[in-house]
């Protein structure tokens, strides 16, 4: 990659010149000259300058190209450093924050026995953010739920989590839950609820759209430890046995708390394996590819004792 590529990319990052300028160690002019060069070379405009800096469509293409460009070539310099050093490299998996409690300790226990001189680097945060991630080349895979289909990745569905309903068992006897949850006769009681915007939250609200069921919501709580331990005393929850996992106790044992599939809903929590469709890894990326296909369908954990 050119230093006037190299520039390109950090002023189409930052979307200031200036900005740009100081993350690559340059005068703002020489940053500006490194543009210019790349706009006369293409024959067409790159960056929007006024009232605010923005890409053009062609200044789209050409970041995706060169990040692309830039990714594989990072490739090529770890598959050259793992034949100069044998099994050493770097390996950089995202992953939700949730799920890394217990995915994490697993995958490192699969993983580092074959390849102990492999540096290993998690990213958390949601899907969304993660494949972005994955696009610019900061990332070499994830382990996504429900991942954007995207003709530049491979998705591969490992796992399928239904969603529960986890009720206080007053509650459930007060509407005569039976082997399942109708859902209809919870809209009175009051729900607390994942984060607003999650997959989860998402499915369930589809799902009730279509039923015209309204819930009482009272509390929106991200963290499905504390949401958990809410459901006690503080309203009905939905959870998927992955979030159950990262409970401090496990599955569900409590005598307060039961757990019933929802009548009618079918949308499950997909968990897949996503990566690039164009790059060409390194032996060791391949290689926890590979564990995340060994590990991960061996979760999540049982909702029921």
């Amino acid at each position: 990659m050119t230093n006037s590529e190299a520039a390109f990319l950090a002023a189409a990052r930052e979307l200031s010149f200036s900005r740009a300028a100081s993350k690559c160690f340059l005068t703002q002019q020489c940053l500006s000259d490194h543009i210019r060069r790349l706009e006369k070379k293409y024959g067409t405009a790159l960056f929007i300058r006024r009232p605010k800096v923005e890409l053009t469509d062609a200044g789209r293409a050409l970041q995706g190209m060169l990040l692309r460009q830039k990714a594989l070539e990072d490739d090529l310099s770890r598959k050259l450093t793992e034949l100069e050093q044998g099994s050493a490299g770097q390996v950089t998996l995202g992953l939700g924050t949730t799920r890394a409690q217990f995915l994490v300790p697993a995958l490192l226990k699969a993983f580092f026995p074959n390849h102990p001189n492999v540096e290993v680097s998690f990213v958390l945060g949601d899907t969304c953010k993660l494949q972005q991630k994955l696009a610019l080349g900061e990332i070499d895979c994830l382990i996504g739920v429900n991942a954007a289909s995207d003709p530049d990745v491979v998705i591969e569905p490992l796992i399928e989590e239904p969603i529960y309903l986890v009720t206080p068992r007053s509650e459930a006897l007060k509407h005569g839950a039976g082997s399942h949850a109708d859902l209809s006769k919870f809209t009175g009681s009051p729900f607390v609820r994942n984060a607003p915007g999650s997959t989860l939250n998402q499915l369930v609200d589809e799902f009730l759209s279509h039923r015209n069921i309204c819930l009482r919501t009272t509390v929106f709580i991200g963290d499905y430890s504390v949401q958990l331990t809410l459901s006690k005393t503080q309203g009905v929850s939905f959870f998927c046995p992955g979030m159950i996992a990262c409970a401090p106790n496990g599955p569900i044992t409590d005598d307060f708390l039961t757990v019933l599939p929802i009548s009618g809903l079918k949308s499950t929590l997909q968990l897949s394996l996503v990566y690039s469709a164009e790059r060409n890894y390194p032996e060791c990326v391949k290689a926890m590819f590979d564990t995340v296909r060994q590990v991960l369908p061996s979760f999540p954990c049982s909702l029921l004792p």
